[in-house]
């Protein structure tokens, strides 16, 4: 692929934000218009390793669609040699589409790049740099960039506009929890309410013997779930209702939280497969935003049959407040443990608690075995910047997931003819010590959003309280129901193989 001359691009800060937050616009899908207005723009609270898809420390680069797109994604993931002319200092940074504010002949770098290149500062005059497809030769460009504690960068090419970025550690920190299951709550089907209907993109084919089993989207997804009725679980200030869904006119399934204020209980859903399922299941999910904010616990997961914890439980999406690193994690009955080879194989997640580790809700001190992962837009608001799609498989060799942001998400996976053996797991629990046809057993799939409860309520202490002025998250759910706006989930589909 020839290359021009490449202009080296940083994130915007809006002076009208909170010191340190961050601007962009989306540029993957547009999002819903539920609610109204609250789409233009994206804000963070930290940039560092901003929404990268690397598995080499954040250093990544986006690039225009003219390179990479949500249909031009071959060379997504690709590692590009990158060097300061001037010093010689060269890396290799993973190629994204992370490139908010660029033109057709614009790079756009991770700050720990920008670093890597420039001897641990964001302070230089000139930085000159050279990138080049492994099988090209790079081209240079002139990137003027200003002191101080942010950096200016203006165009030496085609756009002439500047931008400026600051840095921000990230404040939250998520912990490992283990919630509880009951199922004292009632079940109704969920009510019909729209018309508009959407088809997934999955052609029903496979690769590995994989076999498309269900397609859900718009209507049909609704459709496919039952919904509960009732308070919620795990001490939260919810009650469960049907009516809060809805399909739009992109034939996303939109799912919210209600925004009245000054409530005993706040209205929101929870979604309950019929279906059931067991080893030699996959699925993928394809999600344009998850609920965030203080005092939200939302969750897709699978549930098995049985009294908790027999059948397992398995959170492949879940959090609470404003984190933005997913925690993926597994429960079972006693006797299943994470081994020493689950650790090692983890890529972009780190693990909550020591191998050997019983996974048993009831032993070692109610840990349970669970991951954090690394990447800041996993989770919450990182995530919704652009979307993504998670994959979840679940065979005799172990339980495997995989998470892609929006425009990295791999060919096989968005044409329907999905091979998993090509991914590279990011969390993979074995079945060395851990039988998964045994422990995890006639599995519900559910997607939920509780408020307050008993995992929400830590991170109200650690960073919600100074930020909403109550101490508890059940406070602020029963009385600020107004702050619930970006509560909700919007889902394009669901696929579901089996082999």
């Amino acid at each position: 692929m020839p290359q021009t001359m490449h202009t080296l691009r940083l994130g915007r800060v809006d002076s009208g934000m909170p010191s340190g937050s961050i601007e962009a616009h989306s540029k993957h899908r547009r999002k819903s218009s539920f609610p109204p207005g609250k789409f233009e723009t994206f804000r963070w609270d930290s940039f560092v390793g901003l929404r990268t898809v690397s598995q080499d420390t954040d250093t990544f680069a986006g690039l225009s669609a003219t390179y990479i797109s949500a249909t031009n994604t071959a060379d997504c993931w690709q590692h590009l040699p990158v060097t300061n002319t001037d010093t010689g200092a060269s890396i290799d940074v993973t190629a994204t589409d992370n490139c908010k504010i660029c033109g057709d002949s614009d790079l756009y770098l991770s700050t720990s790049a920008f670093k890597a290149l420039n001897a641990g500062s964001l302070n230089v005059g000139t930085l000159n740099i050279t990138w080049a497809w492994p099988s090209s030769s790079g081209s240079s460009s002139s990137v003027p960039v200003s002191s101080s504690n942010s950096v200016s960068v203006s165009s030496s090419s085609a756009d002439s506009s500047s931008h400026t970025f600051v840095s921000v550690a990230e404040a939250v920190t998520p912990a490992p929890t283990t919630s509880s299951v009951s199922s004292t709550s009632a079940s109704t089907s969920v009510a019909s309410s729209t018309s508009s209907t959407a088809s997934a993109a999955a052609t029903g084919s496979s690769s590995n013997g994989w076999t498309l089993s269900q397609s859900l989207a718009g209507q049909n997804l609704i459709n496919y779930f039952t919904a509960s009725s009732g308070a919620s679980d795990n001490s939260g200030v919810t009650n469960y209702v049907d009516n809060l869904i809805s399909v739009n006119s992109d034939g996303d399934v939109l799912m919210w939280v209600d925004t009245t204020e000054n409530v005993n209980l706040q209205n929101s859903m929870k979604l309950s497969s019929s279906e059931t399922f067991n080893v030699g299941t996959m699925m993928i999910f394809d999600i344009v935003h998850m609920p965030t904010g203080c005092g939200t616990w939302p969750a897709l997961w699978l549930l098995g049959g049985g009294t908790w914890p027999a059948g397992g439980k398995i959170d492949i999406i879940e959090g609470v407040d404003a984190y933005v690193h997913n925690v993926m994690s597994i429960h079972t009955s006693e006797g299943c443990s994470i081994t020493q080879n689950n650790v090692n194989a983890l890529v972009n997640y780190t693990i909550n608690v020591a191998s050997n580790v019983d996974c048993c809700p009831y032993a070692d001190q109610d840990q349970t075995c669970a991951t954090t992962s690394t990447q800041t837009n996993s989770y919450g608001s990182g995530f919704n910047a652009q979307g993504g799609t998670y994959a979840i498989q679940i065979i005799e060799a172990g339980i495997y997931t995989k998470y892609w942001a929006a425009g990295c998400v791999p060919r096989d996976t968005t044409n329907g003819s999905p091979n998993p053996s090509s991914w590279s797991a990011q969390t993979f629990f074995s079945a060395i010590n851990c039988a998964v046809g045994t422990y995890f057993t006639d599995l519900a799939l559910i997607i939920d959003t509780n408020l307050g409860g008993t995992f929400t309520e830590g991170g109200q202490q650690t960073s919600c309280a100074s930020s909403t002025g109550y101490s508890t998250a059940a406070s602020y759910v029963e009385n600020v129901g107004s702050a619930f706006s970006d509560a909700y989930w919007q889902i394009s589909s669901i696929n579901i193989y089996s082999q």
